[in-house]
């Protein structure tokens, strides 16, 4: 959860996931280690801000970038592919 719990939402979502059995984790607070805390996680629900999006998205852009440094003849949609079966693991 990237939301407070402040929000009624969150509240009532994660109130709900416990009464069905489920487990509800909280993020570090650290934007910068999204990516370490989902894969950690590994949630099967995820809600979050557009920023928290956003940050998924540009990680995702930027590791496409990287490997099309890497691999310059490559296939864009080859490495997407690749990049989103990574991404999938998460």
């Amino acid at each position: 959860c990237y939301r407070p719990l402040a929000w009624a939402t969150d509240r009532q979502g994660a109130i709900g996931i416990f009464l069905s059995g489920g487990r509800t984790g909280f993020s570090t607070g650290d934007v910068s280690r999204l990516m370490e805390d989902l894969a950690l996680v590994r949630p099967t629900s995820f809600a979050a801000p557009p920023t928290i999006w956003n940050k998924i998205y540009s990680e995702y852009k930027a590791d496409l970038a990287s490997m099309m440094e890497s691999q310059p003849t490559a296939d864009v949609a080859f490495l997407e592919d690749v990049l989103l079966k990574q991404y999938a693991k998460l």
